[in-house]
């Protein structure tokens, strides 16, 4: 008979097979060097492992940062950046699905540096420079662009809603003085960039959590899907007008036409971070995820949209058909022309 837990490791072996695919072994050499550094030597690597240029200079950094609402599928997002070449997350902080807020709010050493952490999206620091301190304890320095997901509010100085980034106070961050785990990697100036991600709302019957968060609420579906889609256009606009790069996609495109949204995020990346960006790789489990991530997405993101047909879910030509009664509104037909 086979050992126990023969099983699980023919599992892992399978899915490296899968990830390697898609991944040079290059990339993959490299990442284990990095992952053997620890993160300390993350932060102190330098630039050679980069091919930088005039127009992508060594001593530029570019935050990347998720503007999606809670259960709607921003993991999933996550999971096709970090395929990219040039993207490194905060997962190495072994915190719930490498999310900024719970990296400065995860144990009590973060907190006793000048952390208050409340509700979840209410985060209150004490600056700007020791918040990058603490998440460049984790990004490999290293690579151009780093990405955050849940970024907290006081960060930016953004008002509500919850989760939303105002393009005016993203820009005030290029003047915080950069942190010394940064300079001494050579790192001199932070840019910004912004990607948005919407639901059409027929796809709502893919989150059960969503659900049950209405059901918690009390909150009627078609009211809380049309605030959210006014937000998202309303920041849209701010971040634009801010002059703040963003990109907006649909989690319709990210599934069903993934070649054309895996385009234009590459397009959008600066330094050709996005090369070799894929739906088809999945993260492994202590190469790109750790356990205590409790990493939700399982699988690749193209054979997800395959087992769910859009059709099965009234969705075709780019709108939702019936869609529990909800005819599209101002802010949808904004959201759709971006995107």
């Amino acid at each position: 008979p086979k050992r126990k837990g023969s099983v699980r490791t023919e599992a892992a072996r399978g899915a490296r097979r899968r990830h390697n695919r898609v991944r040079s072994q290059v990339e993959v050499s490299t990442a284990a060097t990095v992952e053997a550094m620890g993160i300390e030597g993350q932060a102190t690597g330098g630039a050679q492992a980069w091919a930088w240029s005039a127009g992508c200079p060594a001593s530029t950094r570019h935050l990347l940062v998720l503007n999606v609402p809670a259960y709607h599928g921003s993991t999933a997002l996550q999971s096709v950046l970090m395929s990219a070449r040039g993207v490194t997350t905060l997962c190495k902080a072994g915190v719930w699905q490498c999310e900024a807020d719970n990296v400065l709010c995860s144990n009590e050493p973060t907190r006793s540096l000048g952390y208050t952490c409340h509700s979840r999206g209410q985060v209150t620091v004490p600056n700007g420079t020791l918040v990058l301190e603490i998440l460049s304890r984790y990004w490999n320095l290293s690579l151009p662009v780093l990405l955050a997901k849940m970024l907290p509010n006081a960060f930016i100085e953004s008002a509500s809603p919850p989760q939303a980034h105002d393009g005016a106070s993203l820009l005030k961050l290029t003047a915080v003085p950069l942190p010394r785990s940064m300079t001494m990697a050579g790192i001199r100036r932070i840019s910004f960039r912004v990607v948005q991600m919407w639901w059409p709302l027929c796809l709502l019957q893919l989150s059960k959590k969503l659900w049950r968060h209405y059901a918690k609420t009390n909150t009627t579906v078609m009211d809380f899907e049309r605030q959210i889609h006014e937000e998202q256009a309303h920041e849209h606009r701010k971040l634009r007008a801010a002059g703040v790069p963003v990109l907006l996609i649909s989690y319709a495109d990210l599934l069903w036409q993934p070649d054309r949204t895996l385009a234009r995020l590459r397009a959008f990346l600066p330094c050709r971070a996005g090369e070799r960006i894929s739906v088809d790789a999945e993260p492994i489990m202590g190469l790109d995820i750790f356990p205590n991530n409790s990493w939700k997405v399982r699988g690749a993101i193209r054979s997800f949209g395959a087992q769910h047909p859009a059709s099965s879910l009234g969705y075709a030509n780019g709108h939702c058909i019936n869609a529990l009664n909800y005819t599209n509104s101002t802010a949808d037909t904004y959201l759709r022309s971006f995107s």
